[in-house]
């Protein structure tokens, strides 16, 4: 019973918890050894996953309510106070489980549903079902969404507001806000949103396709048909270290503990194989037999041999001296040998061995292999110096300040330029690009329907009368839908009067379009809106009439449809 957990965790500073059989015996443990709980939880609107140390006071069989997860699914169980005090919850629950007993019949079990929701509708607040205020006194105004699912408000709540200005707000404005998150944006049929990340480190060139790599992971662009490949590394990892084929067709790379392979015949594919490595893998170079890949464990490093599939092959001890901090690891392959290079905090210690490997031994630098010097990067204007790549075609790709530029070599003007998929939003952290939408009664910033005012980021496109941008939303694509909204240019939003206080967000919000649009691109119902704000008389204080009224309005709005 969940009340004898409860009693337990009162008498022991150790959380105690029951698991069922088939937990037990996928994990391989019994009643008192300890397990590591990992959860995760909401920090600031982030969740952060937590572990804690619990020990296993039963075993119960996968019956009753030792079933609850399912009669053939693991499971562990906790007494309520104790879950919410690791999941960081307060008083909070997430759901409610009523049980009966056998002597009330079906037609009384489905006439409790509606008392039931009736009496949850009666005392849920707007606060419960995940409604946010944010007042800002000094500017009388308010801010008011929601946590909860797609985080929106409902549509139905919003068109009831207006028509009930005079008596809630009535000497206030409302601006509606809709946010729509991007899958993809496209400027002449050629996708915009391609990169890991703005700032591109190097760029390679295969005989069909380009590279492009980010710390934060690696893609490529077909030359024939301009579909984009992208592999992103995994949240709070880096890319680590990429090696390459002889025609760059090939790549291998390093994340985490792991090391992928990808080439440019992929098309959905999230890469071409991958393996999971007992040690962390800390650099990676191509030679005729494999991938070597080093590895580093807790008392020494090892030289790994994997195949194109990225089987292990051999796995040899690397015998290296002591090392103390090390900063960065290269390895390299020339003249018949394996090349690493160790650089520390004070000096770098190079090392060699004749191939296939047997040990390294150190050497000088001055044997570390040569390779042909790439031409220095372009840096006029709009690139930025970091690196580029001329084209057979005549066409120059290069770094800038928001990713990659294309240049038309004869006439040196802009054609095109790749943006990454997310952008780093200050405080909020990696958001998908997204476009914005306001409107409402009375609003004086909108955008007419069909039409799109852009981001600064995509001035260097050389916008002219007629042209359009295609834009794709993530839920629709989430549920198969892939096609995309057409919108005609309209200008920049910076250059717009009372759009250009937006220039803050020029580096997350791609454009601003119409409400109508936006309830197209975003899947959400007729006015359904993720901000409403509020300005004005009125609210200068919690106290505040219109800061009472609409709190007891959304209130009486909030029930168990809600949650």
């Amino acid at each position: 019973r969940f009340s004898d957990i409860a009693l337990a965790n009162a008498q022991d500073d150790l959380p105690m918890v029951a698991i069922n059989a088939v937990a037990a015996q996928t994990l391989e443990v019994e009643v008192g050894d300890v397990l590591e709980l990992g959860m995760f939880v909401s920090r600031d609107n982030v969740r952060v996953r937590t572990t804690e140390s619990v020990e296993v006071m039963a075993v119960v069989p996968n019956d009753g309510q030792g079933a609850m997860a399912g009669t053939r699914s693991p499971a562990v169980f906790l007494d309520l106070l104790t879950a919410q005090t690791l999941l960081e919850m307060g008083s909070n629950i997430n759901r409610m489980a009523f049980a009966f007993g056998s002597d009330v019949s079906d037609e009384r079990l489905r006439s409790i549903v509606p008392e039931l929701e009736a009496l949850m509708d009666e005392v849920l607040t707007a606060t419960d079902v995940g409604i946010l205020w944010t007042l800002d006194e000094g500017t009388s105004s308010l801010t008011v969404s929601s946590s909860v699912g797609l985080q929106r408000l409902s549509g139905e709540d919003v068109a009831a507001l207006r028509e009930n200005q005079s008596s809630l707000y009535p000497d206030a404005s409302l601006l509606e806000v809709l946010q729509v998150p991007l899958i993809d944006a496209s400027y002449q049929d050629e996708p915009l949103l391609t990169l890991a990340d703005s700032e591109v480190d190097e760029l390679r060139q295969s005989d069909d396709a380009l590279w492009h790599i980010t710390a934060n992971g690696l893609g490529f662009e077909r030359f024939d048909n301009q579909e984009a490949w992208l592999w992103q590394v995994s949240k709070g990892e880096r890319l680590i270290d990429v090696a390459w084929d002889e025609g760059n067709d090939a790549v291998a790379f390093l994340s985490g503990d792991e090391v992928f392979l990808a080439d440019t015949d992929l098309v959905d594919d999230t890469e071409r194989a991958s393996s999971a490595l007992q040690d962390t893998p800390v650099a990676l170079a191509r030679a005729s037999e494999g991938w070597y890949v080093l590895t580093e464990g807790n008392a020494n490093h090892t030289l790994l041999l994997l195949d194109d599939d990225l089987a292990i092959q051999t796995s040899v001890p690397s015998s290296l001296p002591q090392q103390g901090t090390v900063l960065a690891y290269d390895l390299a392959v020339g003249n018949q040998s394996l090349f690493l290079r160790l650089e520390g905090l004070l000096s770098t210690t190079y090392y060699q061995s004749p191939l296939p490997f047997s040990s390294f031994v150190e050497t000088d630098e001055a044997n570390w292999p040569t390779s042909a010097s790439p031409s220095p990067a372009r840096s006029d204007q709009p690139c930025n110096g970091v690196a580029s790549a001329d084209l057979e075609s005549g066409e120059i790709w290069c770094t800038f300040e928001e990713g990659l530029v294309r240049i038309n070599a004869t006439h040196e003007h802009v054609e095109s330029l790749r943006l990454p998929v997310l952008s780093d939003a200050p405080g909020f952290g990696k958001l998908p690009q997204m476009v914005l939408a306001f409107g409402g009664e009375g609003a004086t910033l909108s955008v007419d329907s069909g039409g799109v005012l852009v981001s600064n980021r995509l001035s260097l496109l050389n916008f002219s009368n007629g042209s359009s941008l295609a834009f794709t939303g993530v839920l629709p694509y989430a549920y198969g839908n892939d096609s995309s909204v057409s919108l005609d240019h309209h200008g920049s939003y910076s250059a717009v009067a009372g759009f250009d206080q937006l220039a803050d967000l020029d580096g997350v919000v791609l454009g601003l379009v119409a409400l109508s649009d936006a309830e197209v691109l975003a899947l959400a119902d007729e006015n359904e809106r993720s901000l409403l704000m509020f300005s004005g008389p009125g609210f200068e204080g919690e106290d505040s009439s219109p800061m009472v009224a609409l709190k007891a309005w959304f209130d009486g709005q909030s029930g168990m449809e809600d949650i």
